[in-house]
């Protein structure tokens, strides 16, 4: 199975946000300020920073995009969609190719990757866990269980620009969000070099 490239869009049709001019960065602004700062009813909907530069949902926590490192400010708090990886689970979302899928795990590409060469994966467990604070010590083999999908997914792509005896457990970089911006457990899963 091949790699699906996934590469962050960015508005204005710019290849990345400093590519912004000057009107580009005006246009933002004004959308900012006629939207103000959002009072949040966290009770009912969850809220979190959209990226002006490339529509990424961010923890409201966060100054830059943890996709493309673009500055965020309180304006840019919006409420959030659902769980969106709940729509890829259950077909929802039919655009986000699925790699790997079994009873407890799938496996997609980061729409918002990092990896210069499209080796940005998120790896969730079909159940719902809110985030890494939901889990205990019975939770470890899922853990396991996730990052070894995203291990065998990675060695079935073409890894021969890192040599004849690049070990993937080794040079892969692993982790989990927090505060998250989705909130469904996921593993990101990413080979370097990164953007």
């Amino acid at each position: 199975m091949s790699a699906t490239t996934t590469t962050t869009s960015f508005r204005f049709n710019k290849n990345h946000w400093k590519d912004f001019n000057e009107q580009d960065l005006k246009v933002i602004e004004k959308e900012r300020n006629d939207r103000g700062v959002i009072q949040q009813d966290t009770t009912k909907h969850q809220y979190g920073k959209i990226c002006a530069a490339c529509i990424k949902p961010n923890a409201v926590h966060v100054d830059f995009c943890t996709g493309c490192s673009f500055p965020l400010v309180p304006q840019d708090i919006q409420q959030l969609p659902d769980n969106v990886f709940l729509d890829i689970l259950t077909g929802k979302n039919t655009s986000t190719p699925i790699l790997f899928r079994d009873d407890n795990i799938c496996l997609f590409n980061d729409k918002f990757g990092v990896s210069v060469h499209d080796d940005h994966i998120d790896v969730i467990p079909t159940a719902v866990y809110e985030d890494v604070t939901c889990l205990n010590a019975s939770h470890i083999s899922l853990l396991e269980d996730l990052f070894n999908a995203g291990v065998q997914e990675f060695k079935k792509r073409d890894l021969s620009r890192f040599g004849e005896n690049f070990n993937v457990e080794q040079n892969v970089v692993a982790g989990y969000n927090f505060p998250v911006s989705v909130k469904h457990l996921h593993l990101h899963m990413v080979l370097p070099p990164c953007k």
